[in-house]
């Protein structure tokens, strides 16, 4: 037997089957199955939330919430509309941001989810609808999600 033969052997039979170990792994990972509690958002194009965390509705939080949207349309968006949603068990009191959002700005929207049921490090999921129009006249609605961790 040459040498480096029984490695190319070894390869040869197993190799498959390692690669197959490895994409799995990978699309495993990037589904966050690894980490449920990351944060990340996800489907927003124009306006896309830069920073968000969610309160535990406690008695120094009170389930207040704040978001924080990038304006990156590279453009001044008139009539912004937020609206959210989500599979927490709370009831969205507050119906979000309302506004001009000019070029390269940022807008802070702060809202509150009574009866949120989130503990301390809980993942936390709301859904954003987002409408705007621009300077051209035209009215678009994006649509997205952010995952977060609720924290007090």
């Amino acid at each position: 037997m040459r040498k480096g033969q029984g490695a190319f052997e070894y390869i040869m039979t197993y190799g498959w089957a390692i690669i197959i170990v490895i994409i799995v792994g990978i699309i495993l990972y990037n589904s966050g199955v690894f980490g449920q509690a990351t944060e990340s958002q996800q489907g927003f194009i124009r306006i896309r939330p830069a920073d968000f965390i969610f309160g535990v509705n406690n008695a120094s939080v009170n389930g207040t919430s704040t978001i924080v949207w990038d304006n990156v349309a590279g453009q001044s968006l008139k009539d912004v509309n937020i609206t959210y949603d989500g599979d927490q068990d709370g009831v969205f009191e507050d119906q979000g941001f309302s506004g001009n959002i000019k070029a390269g700005k940022r807008e802070t929207d702060s809202l509150f989810i009574s009866s949120l049921e989130c503990g301390d490090g809980d993942a936390a999921v709301v859904d954003a609808k987002v409408s705007y129009r621009t300077e051209a006249g035209v009215t678009r609605t994006e649509t997205g999600t952010i995952r977060g961790t609720c924290s007090a």
